[in-house]
């Protein structure tokens, strides 16, 4: 009854942490966005200066997806949501060196996110020094860095001064198990590395999504003709660093029905034999007048009473364990 007990309350704890995943606010929204591989010849990456040279390239492209009636919005930057990339750089505040996640983004990639602003302003391509010297932060490197009021603070990156005109609120790009890290967000320009984009995001609109694809995918092949297209929508993307836990809730579903199964068929076995056991006095007892209700209750008196024994004895290693 402890180990039933210990499997049901379990298996209810792993489905309200799912449905809790599966649900929480993750501070960005990417049901309508996909991500597209994208690479350039060598050639391209063999020019003086390649950072410019890439960075026209994939301005023109995304002019071209910007023509496409489905299209809403493009943009790119050195960020993704599958939760493989968990690196850190180091921002140095006030001779303070920070060890936090600086990230390089085209404009408009985090309001294509609904990633939010709360404090300032995000880079905007009416100010030349947005790709000079700007950078946003979130709230979990002002609470790192300890900054009262960010904003026009000023923090260096590579040997790059660069000031904060913005903060941006917390959002997940690990598993949401894991802590939001400390995030500075810069143009791509800023530090010249538009080399290492590999990936540009479509925000695509409701109506047509088939059509839709299909016009980005002839757009590609005109454009990456030695790679075959390739896509996948963010939201499924980040579903998938939380994907170890569905399985354990699946497992634990399975077990739970095993146990159950196990429990049910050892308390009749054990109410069969207990009956067998008291055949003699149970017709004593019966002829005796007692009624039939009586008798039920005499007999299931021993088994609830094992039943809220196991209860209490699995209640300590639930707690315990579940909530390591």
């Amino acid at each position: 009854f402890s180990i039933a007990t210990f499997f049901i309350i379990g298996s209810v704890i792993v489905y309200q942490q799912i449905s809790y995943l599966t649900a929480k606010d993750l501070g960005f929204k990417g049901d309508k966005v996909i991500s597209v591989a994208l690479s350039f010849p060598d050639s391209e990456y063999e020019v003086a200066n390649v950072g410019q040279n890439i960075y026209n390239k994939y301005t023109r492209i995304k002019q071209e997806l910007n023509k496409i009636k489905g299209v809403e919005q493009a943009s790119t930057g050195l960020i993704s949501f599958d939760g493989s990339d968990n690196s850190l750089g180091a921002v140095m505040y006030k001779e303070t060196l920070f060890k936090e996640r600086t990230i390089a983004v085209d404009y408009g990639m985090l309001e294509m996110m609904s990633i939010k602003v709360i404090k300032g302003r995000g880079l905007e391509q009416k100010y030349a020094a947005d790709t000079i010297s700007s950078v946003l932060i979130n709230e979990a490197a002002q609470n790192l860095m300890q900054m009262k009021d960010p904003i026009g603070q000023e923090v260096t990156i590579r040997n790059r001064k660069l000031n904060i005109v913005g903060v941006v609120k917390d959002f997940n790009l690990l598993s949401p198990e894991v802590d939001v890290p400390p995030m500075v967000f810069y143009h791509l320009k800023t530090m010249d590395i538009a080399q290492n984009m590999s990936t540009v995001y479509v925000k695509l609109k409701s109506d047509n999504i088939e059509n839709t694809m299909a016009d980005i995918e002839k757009l590609w092949l005109s454009v990456d003709k030695e790679n075959p297209f390739q896509y996948d929508f963010v939201d499924k993307q980040y579903a998938r660093t939380y994907e170890s836990y569905v399985k354990q809730k699946n497992l634990f579903s399975l077990l739970n029905v095993v146990v159950i199964g196990i429990a049910l068929f050892g308390l009749f076995a054990l109410a069969s034999y207990s009956i067998q056991s008291r055949m003699k006095e149970i017709a004593i007892r019966k002829t005796l007048g007692a009624q039939t209700n009586v008798l039920l209750k005499e007999l299931s008196k021993q088994y609830i009473l094992f039943c809220i024994t196991g209860f209490l004895v699995a209640l300590f290693p639930v707690y315990y364990l579940l909530n390591k």
